[in-house]
């Protein structure tokens, strides 16, 4: 047996035993159809637009707080927009 097909096939059982399961429905012969596909790490459009969905999130979020305490003349106000402007010079470098 060659060294690459006992990779394969070493690769193929522990691949099964991933996808043991208690359900009933998932059985032995449900992942079948996928044995010849490898698993990718490039993003597709869905996870992309999640991310970026999570990042406009996180910045309106930040961005809210710190107009919120600039309304309400809070002292922490000025050193807070100082470091975003500092973290924003940085980051466009």
């Amino acid at each position: 047996m060659s060294c690459c097909r006992s990779l394969r096939l070493r690769h193929v059982a522990t691949h099964e035993k991933a996808h043991r399961s208690g359900n009933l429905v998932s059985g032995a012969k449900t992942f079948e159809q996928f044995r010849g596909y490898e698993q990718s790490t490039t993003m597709i459009i869905e996870g992309t637009a999640t991310r970026a969905a999570i990042v406009l999130a996180v910045v309106v979020a930040g961005a809210s707080i710190t107009w919120n305490l600039l309304r309400q003349q809070n002292p922490i106000v000025q050193p807070l927009m100082s470091g975003g402007l500092i973290e924003m010079a940085l980051s466009l470098r």
